[in-house]
């Protein structure tokens, strides 16, 4: 009997539950990463909702470059080409002459242009281009032949046009060479005509034209993305709000 009330006394087995920390937040990690994991992908919704509602930055502004296009106040630009001459007047014992040609426009102290030398002939071909800017009303070409030499330059004639002739019509004749020098038959060719406002755009100011072009094109371009994004954006938050229409 006593050994009955001993055992009786003595406390029953409990079923311990596991109570270490250790274990106990894992699984309370677990159970807030659950919870959290809906809350995370609402917030990832919200924002690229709102991402994607966001205005969209400002096209680039395109900078135009404008080209100056010469008018008679400023004087036009003309080209000039010296073609031939021929009937040149000997001036040397044993060669023919070593022929130039200097272009002058009234009013300025320098020669505009000088053709190349050719050397021992009567009937020299240059085919020299040049263009001369700021010819005005009035103004007049002087077109002189010399005779290139070591001490001093020949002159072998000269004729002169007057700006009516060419800036209103072209000019393309053989003019006959006069004044100190000239051979009784001694003729230059010479084209002139005003440079029109196509040809007026010289290599460096197309290149300019072309790229104000790109600059618009893309300018445009990048508006049209904006456009097309701004209008997703609306339809985007439309669709968020449950609205159909």
């Amino acid at each position: 009997a006593a050994k009955a009330e001993a055992q009786a006394e003595q406390p029953s087995p409990t079923l311990l539950t596991e109570t270490d920390p250790s274990k106990q937040q894992p699984a309370a990690a677990a159970e807030q990463g659950a919870e959290a994991a809906p809350a995370a992908e609402a917030a990832t919704d919200t924002g690229a909702a709102a991402s994607s509602s966001e205005p969209a930055p400002p096209p680039a502004t395109a900078e135009l470059h404008v080209l100056q296009v010469p008018t008679a106040e400023d004087g036009y630009k003309v080209k000039v080409v010296v073609v031939s001459a021929r009937g040149l007047k000997k001036t040397d014992l044993l060669s023919e002459a070593d022929a130039y040609c200097a272009c002058e426009v009234s009013g300025r102290t320098e020669p505009v242009f000088t053709t190349a030398k050719v050397s021992n002939s009567a009937n020299p071909e240059w085919n020299h281009e040049a263009e001369v800017a700021g010819i005005k009303a009035g103004d007049i070409l002087t077109f002189t032949i010399k005779d290139k030499d070591w001490a001093f330059d020949d002159h072998l004639g000269k004729v002169t046009l007057k700006a009516e002739h060419f800036l209103e019509n072209n000019f393309d004749d053989e003019v006959k060479l006069t004044g100190p020098g000239a051979a009784e038959e001694a003729y230059v060719k010479l084209r002139v005509h005003k440079v029109t406002m196509i040809e007026n755009f010289a290599s460096e100011e197309k290149e300019v034209a072309a790229a104000a072009i790109d600059e618009v094109a893309e300018a445009a371009q990048e508006v049209k993305e904006a456009v097309e994004a701004a209008v997703e954006a609306v339809e985007v938050k439309k669709r968020s709000n449950g609205c159909c229409c």
